[in-house]
């Protein structure tokens, strides 16, 4: 279905390797996991996924998506329906 909806032309972002909460996972494990779900959808769809989405989200989570580097905006905060910048 991913490189269905790719070839289509819709974006693909990235919603995390595993459906956990990561508020009590160690930051390795959750480091390791954005790896390996930005690997899976790059080799899938042939482009790295421009924006991130854990829903489930840990006080790492943000400098982790930092951390990993090439996305354009992560859609964990609930804070406005606008987009807005934040300070990492």
């Amino acid at each position: 279905m991913v490189a269905a909806f790719a070839e289509r032309g819709d974006e693909i972002a990235c919603h995390g390797y595993r459906w956990l909460s990561y508020q009590m996972v160690d930051e390795h494990v959750e480091r390791e996991h954005m790896k390996a779900a930005i690997a899976l959808l790059t080799e899938i769809t042939g482009e790295r996924p421009l924006g991130w989405y854990t829903g489930r989200d840990s006080p790492n989570t943000r400098r982790l998506v930092v951390e990993q580097g090439g996305f354009v905006y992560d859609s964990d905060s609930y804070a406005d329906d606008l987009p807005y910048w934040v300070k990492v």
